[in-house]
């Protein structure tokens, strides 16, 4: 072979390289978006899980609630299963909190001493929600067209004065959508039983104790609160808050707090007051426990 033969076959050599080269890179580049493209098909796919998961919650709640043996069930808890997904859900009636458009501001103010406000402040603090109340609705409320409420968000609080650490922790034990001035003591929390106005020790600890053992006897509760009867109240709540947590594929998860007003017409067996989707996963604990 001659010298420029040799060169010539050089020459001919260098694209034919390039060219591999090339395809090489090209066949890497998708590969990696193949790869990437189906990695974000499966994590959209466990996202609309998620929250697929989260609205078949509700249904499923709502079902079990109008369908349980003793009437409206108070409180309860179910996983909704879906293939290699599922949903934890929990529910508690409404009427286990505070209202804060309708208590009575003493019963408010020794809720706010439990949760560590001065007695002081609690006492200015019940006094300005009461005040607020006395003005009557700043503007009528897109979700209550006709039953116009003074407090339509927890959040209203916030204009208040309270400090936002108070805000924090009160926030598990008021609404503004129970529709009654009074509490149901089978549902609500043991925070919210200690903070009944004029309770001994003694009844204090027998309240907590019904509550732990789930007692649903209306005399019994009245007759261990005894003065403190007067807060209490066992006419069955229509509103009902969720919480669920659903779990898609992937990884993927969505965490939810929904509040509800259930209707007997099966054309509309509920509808939805509040909706919140949560960030963190921190404090979301089941709502048929006895804490917050």
């Amino acid at each position: 072979m001659t010298l420029n033969q040799q060169t010539e076959q050089g020459f001919v050599l260098i694209p034919v390289l390039w060219i591999l080269g090339m395809l090489a890179v090209a066949l890497s580049t998708a590969s990696l978006f193949t790869t990437n493209s189906m990695a974000t098909i499966s994590l959209v796919h466990g996202r609309v899980q998620a929250e697929a998961l989260v609205r078949a919650g509700v249904e499923s709640a709502v079902y079990r609630i109008r369908t349980s043996s003793n009437g409206l069930a108070l409180e309860g808890h179910e996983r909704v299963l879906l293939t290699n997904a599922y949903a934890d859900v929990s529910w508690a009636s409404e009427a286990g909190r505070l209202d804060i458009n309708l208590a009575p501001g003493d019963l408010i103010s020794s809720l706010l001493v439990r949760m560590g406000a001065e007695p002081r402040d609690a006492d200015v603090i019940a006094a300005n929600i009461v005040d607020r109340r006395r003005q009557g609705p700043v503007q009528q409320s897109a979700i209550r067209p006709v039953n116009m409420t003074p407090f339509r968000h927890f959040r209203e609080l916030a204009g208040l004065g309270i400090p936002d650490s108070l805000l924090i922790r009160i926030k598990p034990f008021l609404t503004v959508y129970s529709g009654t001035a009074k509490i149901d003591p089978r549902v609500a929390s043991i925070d919210v039983l200690a903070s009944l106005p004029g309770l001994t020790e003694a009844r204090m600890r027998g309240l907590a104790d019904l509550r732990i053992a789930r007692s649903s006897d209306p005399n019994s509760w009245v007759e261990e609160a005894a003065e403190a009867a007067s807060y209490l109240q066992f006419a069955p709540s229509k509103v009902m808050r969720l919480r669920i947590d659903g779990r898609g594929n992937a990884g993927s998860r969505r965490l939810a707090e929904i509040v509800a007003i259930l209707f007997s017409d099966d054309r509309e067996p509920y509808r939805i007051l509040d909706w919140d989707y949560v960030e963190s996963n921190r404090d979301f604990t089941p709502l048929d426990t006895l804490g917050p």
